[in-house]
């Protein structure tokens, strides 16, 4: 069971996608199952509203809320095969112990920048306040991550550079990408 981490648009829904298409069983953070966005006082699942109309308010009365159950659940179905799970998640640090193997991508903040301005698939990051919120998480994150011990990987690379590199990871320690 790896996770594949990093800052809103390192590149984790394409690498995804990629190294599904490479025959490994991917899954993301954002799957239905796993994670999403709740209010905090009802505590109910709620729909991220589109950046034109998501005050920067609502990020003080929602937040993202992982299924810890789902990703246990992964990992049971993990002891015959590799599965990724991409993405990441404000309390991944409760999570990482499910883990066998944690990769970072680690990507300068002008290729985030770029990635964020030129995706299509998450709104996430378009407005000033939540694009000064990525590049603030990403700092952190890569402190916090470097400070764990987990790999590093260059995720400002291509994408097939990328993916080769998790690959040769994921390999390297016995692991089948059969489905």
């Amino acid at each position: 069971m790896i996770y594949i981490t990093g800052a809103p648009g390192a590149g984790k829904t394409t690498l995804k996608e990629e190294l599904g298409r490479r025959g490994f069983e991917t899954h993301d953070m954002d799957d239905s199952n796993i994670g999403g966005a709740h209010n905090k006082l009802s505590g109910k699942r709620v729909t991220i509203p589109s950046a034109e109309t998501r005050p920067k308010e609502w990020f003080e009365t929602h937040e993202w809320r992982t299924s810890r159950l789902a990703i246990e659940e992964l990992k049971q179905r993990a002891k015959n095969k590799t599965i990724l799970l991409c993405g990441v998640a404000l309390d991944d640090a409760e999570l990482l112990s499910i883990f066998d193997k944690v990769m970072y991508l680690d990507v300068d903040e002008a290729t985030l920048k770029e990635r964020i301005a030129k995706r299509k698939d998450n709104d996430y990051g378009k407005n000033d306040y939540e694009l000064a919120d990525i590049l603030e998480r990403r700092r952190t994150m890569d402190a916090r991550y470097k400070n764990l011990g987990v790999l590093i990987i260059d995720g400002s690379r291509e994408l097939k550079e990328v993916a080769d590199s998790i690959v040769e990871e994921a390999t390297s320690s016995g692991a089948q990408n059969t489905k």
